[in-house]
């Protein structure tokens, strides 16, 4: 059932004209970032053959091309997840969608797998542009795969809350700016004990701060079990709350 509405999802969303510009514009965008950083790490080869202990193009270009990466996904994603479930309230299929025999949670994962599928064309894409400067110099692969994971466990917590705040309402620009805003603010939540350089309880809840350990090339138990359990938390509150819709009708 679930790989039913998996198969279902994907064919609405690459034949939306929506999703294949979101695709080109994320890509077009890292491209850019990715040429600039390169043009960068070349106008500073002499200042870097002199340092005794200079960063490579895993940090200067790879790295750097990747911070970028939370960003676009920040804005992009809401955009796809907005009219999952919204969609569906608003021309009202969701009653017949609900009365069919396909279970709650066959229909929220295979929708929140379809976002996965889809975005992971990006992620590949991403992966082949980062692995691609190995055929000029030396990376370090380790924490290549280190930041992808990172990438990757992000996109897979954003889409959870899109489900998520899709579920709660039939209008779907209110989702994306709800999904926006609350990733936002989980992103931000420790920006006060960041500028002080004092550490704070607040880091624990902080995407920033998990997605920067990955970056770092730490693979933190902690910061992989935090993305974990943000998108198994909503994707259990939108099965939970559909459950709950259909049952009081």
């Amino acid at each position: 059932m679930i790989l039913h509405v998996l198969r279902h999802e994907l064919r609405n969303l690459f034949l939306s004209p929506l999703a294949w510009v979101v695709l080109a514009l994320v890509q077009l965008l890292l491209a850019y970032i990715f040429l600039l950083n390169i043009d960068a790490f070349i106008a500073q080869q002499d200042e870097l053959a002199l340092a005794t202990e200079s960063p490579g193009a895993t940090v200067l270009v790879v790295l750097k091309t990747l911070g970028n990466v939370p960003t676009m996904l920040m804005a992009v994603i809401p955009l796809i997840t907005m009219r999952l479930l919204s969609d569906e309230k608003r021309l009202h299929t969701w009653v017949l969608l609900s009365s069919s025999p396909i279970s709650i949670r066959a229909i929220v994962l295979g929708k929140y797998f379809s976002v996965l599928v889809f975005f992971a064309v990006t992620w590949l894409l991403v992966c082949l542009m980062a692995v691609s400067l190995g055929l000029g110099t030396q990376l370090d692969l380790g924490h290549i795969v280190a930041a992808l994971m990172a990438i990757f466990l992000l996109i897979a917590a954003i889409a959870a809350i899109g489900l998520y705040m899709s579920s709660l309402t039939v209008h779907s620009a209110i989702a994306a700016i709800a999904t926006f805003a609350l990733v936002l603010l989980l992103w931000i939540v420790d920006s006060g004990a960041s500028l002080s350089g004092e550490e704070s309880s607040l880091n624990h809840f902080s995407m920033s701060f998990h997605y920067q350990s990955l970056l770092s090339g730490l693979v933190d138990i902690a910061s992989v079990s935090y993305f974990l359990l943000i998108a198994s938390a909503f994707l259990i509150l939108t099965i939970r709350h559909l459950h709950r819709e259909r049952v009081d009708g």
